[in-house]
């Protein structure tokens, strides 16, 4: 699938694709972005810093990001790669996803498990090293939780 072929299948199947700054960047809006005019339906230029904030979760999912990375990217627009709120496992995957753009298409990325009490994959995982997140080596996502750390199973189903 190219990417003009997910703007299409984004069409039917995406109502938000990504969230901006402060506001959400619906697929009508996103296509026919240009720096220099104002978004659909407004009288206000689309400020230099727009950009979408690709959160995975919030998008449903890798797939569905994917579509989006590619529109952004065959449109020149960069972004900002991140997960919803988590731990050094969410992190190793917006590390890893962030890994396949441009550098001149990736804005950054956010991490937020420096802000969390218990680290659930100590010395593993994507890790914040002078401001950027690296990406893990290993099989999958490069990270491991610790057992011991997350403690005994709430739940178990068979």
């Amino acid at each position: 699938m190219t990417a003009r072929d997910g703007v299409s299948k984004s069409r039917r199947d995406l109502p938000i694709l990504a969230t901006g700054r402060s506001r959400l960047i619906s697929r009508e809006v996103l296509a026919p972005v240009s720096r220099s005019g104002p978004l659909p339906g407004s009288s206000e230029p689309v400020p230099s810093q727009t950009h979408p904030e690709l959160s995975q979760a919030r998008v449903g999912g890798i797939t569905r990001a994917r579509w989006i990375r590619d529109i952004c990217l065959e449109f020149g627009i960069p972004m900002l790669v991140m997960d919803m709120a988590g731990t050094v496992i969410n992190d190793s995957a917006v590390a890893h996803f962030a890994s396949t753009l441009p550098e001149n298409r990736c804005i950054g990325t956010w991490s937020c498990q420096d802000m969390l009490t218990v680290d659930s994959a100590p010395d593993q995982g994507a890790r914040n090293v002078n401001g950027k997140l690296t990406v893990p080596d290993g099989p999958g996502l490069g990270v491991e939780p610790d057992p011991a750390v997350l403690g005994s199973a709430f739940l178990v189903v068979n």
